[in-house]
């Protein structure tokens, strides 16, 4: 079985199919991210067929402490966070698409576990600080970029932070958009998370301490999906949100939001 070796945010990861097509098609989406060492995470994907239509996204999800079903039409998975193992099983027209988002299932656990989070945001690297604009699809994610395309961009959809050395980083994932122009890896200490409002007038208000844990956590795919974690997962953003500012940003679709975001922050 050909396989793929591949580090995001400081986690490896071995990726494994017995598809050559697929896995060229993977290569390519991940290429700055691949590296030669064979460690970390390792996950199989098994390609049945290329036939069927499945539903991943709409996967059942089981949990057992570290051990995590799927179960769906066409498809049944295990992620073992314990063994750091991971494998699929399913029949797919789309199996490049699949493959990828049963890897966004497998880092966000796994983020998770080592100490961070993998967010729904995009990030953008500005003075060697990173900035997180945080919501769900259609909030502004993708215009926040295209609004930053001076600075450095982490990802227009995902981006995974971890805590290093008293402080917490963001780093760039190669889980982004179609049409968006691929990152390159890279990270930065985080200096604040602005959750995105569309509005009539561009505003950045602090927000408190409260309503901003409520909005991080809608924004972590997927692990809030275990019960067993919730205590975990309020903790850790807690933990977060008493290191790093946060903003509700409201913004129109293509004015420039920058200068708010320096006179509210004191940054040039």
């Amino acid at each position: 079985m050909n396989e793929l070796v591949l580090e995001i945010g400081g986690i490896p990861s071995v990726l494994r199919c017995n598809q050559p097509l697929v896995l060229d098609q993977l290569a390519g989406r991940y290429r700055d991210y691949l590296i030669p060492e064979k460690a970390g995470f390792t996950l199989s994907i098994t390609l049945l067929g290329a036939s069927g239509n499945p539903d991943l996204h709409g996967a059942i999800l089981e949990f057992e402490q570290d051990f995590i079903r799927l179960r769906g039409d066409l498809f049944e998975g295990e992620i073992d966070l314990a063994a750091e193992t991971a494998r699929l099983v399913i029949d797919s027209r789309h199996a490049f698409e699949d493959s990828e988002y049963f890897l966004r299932l497998i880092y966000a656990f796994m983020a998770f576990k080592t100490g961070g989070v993998l967010l729904h945001a995009a990030g953008v690297v500005r003075q060697a600080a990173a900035f997180l604009f945080l919501g769900h699809s259609g909030s502004g994610k993708s215009t926040s970029v295209r609004l930053s395309k001076e600075f450095t961009i982490l990802s227009d959809d995902m981006v995974l932070i971890t805590r290093r050395e008293g402080q917490w980083l963001a780093a760039s994932t190669p889980f982004w958009n179609a049409g968006f122009p691929q990152s390159t890896p890279c990270s930065a200490p985080v200096k604040g998370l602005f959750f995105l409002h569309k509005a009539i007038e561009i505003k950045l208000q602090p927000l408190p301490r409260a309503e901003a844990l409520a909005e991080l956590i809608t924004n972590i795919p997927v692990v809030t999906l275990d019960p067993a974690r919730n205590d975990a997962l309020i903790d850790r953003g807690f933990a977060i949100l008493s290191a790093i500012p946060a903003y509700r940003l409201s913004f129109l679709r293509d004015v420039p939001f920058w200068p708010s975001i320096e006179q509210g922050l004191g940054i040039d």
